[in-house]
């Protein structure tokens, strides 16, 4: 199992789409008997003049979104960032974030927010599905209805350019290798 992880690890970031950048990787769970895999969706999508991040990761994976971002981003700073619903995977990190890149703007839907995190609040910009975002480069974010809510206020984005719908946590897995008759997709082997 321990294999598996390192050998998803060294393989990221991945670039999956023009302009989009898969960041993350999975996320373990202990269990009695076992360790499990939760999928964790970070991306990060750019044009020639801004970058949006999908999701924040979660938490315990601070150390390598940071370092990935620095790889990826250069000399520029993260100017948006778009948390698809209040969970921990996918908000987490938001106060790192706000600190490493005082300037970041948190776009969608934002309500609640500033109860989990007050000390962002100069930062969040509510969106509603249809705002889109423009990243420079004929690439654009846009804010789309969630079809799949985790919580009420889920919602998802689009690349057009790119043709990368982002669903949170709409298409989910876990991927039990001991189990599971099947690689799991996202593995190095099965990349097309």
């Amino acid at each position: 199992m321990e294999e598996l992880v390192e050998t998803m690890s060294r393989d990221l970031p991945r670039e999956v789409a023009d302009g989009v950048t898969w960041m993350s990787s999975c996320l373990p769970f202990h269990l009695q008997d076992r360790v499990i895999h939760g999928h964790t969706s970070t991306y990060l999508a750019q044009g020639t003049e801004s970058s949006i991040l999908i999701d924040t990761g979660n938490p315990s994976s601070w150390n390598i979104i940071s370092e990935t971002l620095d790889g990826l981003l250069g000399d520029k700073p993260l100017s948006y960032v778009f948390p698809t619903h209040p969970e921990l995977p996918h908000t987490g990190n938001l106060p790192r974030l706000v600190e490493k890149y005082p300037d970041i703007k948190v776009v969608g839907d934002i309500r609640d927010y500033h109860l989990f995190y007050p000390q962002i609040v100069p930062n969040l910009h509510a969106r509603v599905p249809g705002d889109k975002v423009d990243l420079g480069g004929g690439y654009e974010f846009v804010i789309v209805e969630a079809m799949i809510r985790d919580l009420p206020n889920t919602q998802w984005g689009f690349v057009p350019k790119s043709g990368v719908l982002f669903t949170a946590d709409g298409f989910c897995y876990m991927h039990r290798p001991e189990l599971d008759d099947e690689d799991p997709v996202h593995l190095p082997a099965n990349v097309a």
